[in-house]
């Protein structure tokens, strides 16, 4: 009614990567009352898999709610980084780096990689340079997962960006030939 504003909750970007999952209430009819409203969050790091929260406020208040453990506890020390590159036209393009737990350069040498990638189709090189998730995403392993290669002892370069750019009035896949070949 005043038109003030009061943050609730707010994600910690420089750790975790948390989101809102659902808006909560004591109260089943009518209208939610802002002294009863709790927020459930899910919050992963890189080494941490996701765990659910409540937030409740205005107490302001951090409940935890799940104590998954690491679903694959020998790839927990895993190495991940996201990599930020250019290509020779100019667009900036990313990628999350894998290496094995315990891989050591100097001790191991050189690692096969594993790429695992599809190319985007974009209006703009702008677009294309988008950065896409987290550093901050717990590693989820499925079965079809290319990170099983991990325990191979293979380097996962995971999601390149391999953009096919048409600007203007181009579409992406008339440039497809001109593209690749730069």
């Amino acid at each position: 009614n005043t038109g003030s504003k009061e943050r609730i909750w707010e994600s910690d970007k420089e750790k975790y990567f948390e989101t809102v999952v659902a808006l909560m209430s004591d109260k089943i009819d009518g209208d939610l009352p802002l002294d009863q409203l709790k927020i459930l969050t899910s919050k992963e790091s890189k080494t941490e898999n996701t765990q659910y929260y409540l937030q409740i406020w205005p107490e302001k208040k951090q409940v935890q709610i799940t104590n998954f453990p690491h679903p694959y506890p020998q790839l927990a020390s895993l190495y991940k980084e996201m990599i930020r590159y250019q290509r020779k036209d100019g667009v900036q393009l990313t990628a999350k780096l894998y290496l094995p737990p315990g891989y050591d350069q100097s001790k191991d040498g050189p690692l096969p990689c594993l790429v695992w990638s599809y190319p985007g189709e974009f209006k703009s090189k702008d677009a294309a340079g988008q950065v896409r998730g987290s550093p901050n995403e717990f590693s989820g392993i499925g079965a079809t997962s290319p990170l099983l290669w991990l325990a191979r002892g293979f380097a996962i370069l995971s999601g390149p960006t391999i953009p096919i750019v048409g600007e203007g009035d181009v579409e992406a896949n008339d440039r497809l030939c001109g593209t690749a070949s730069n």
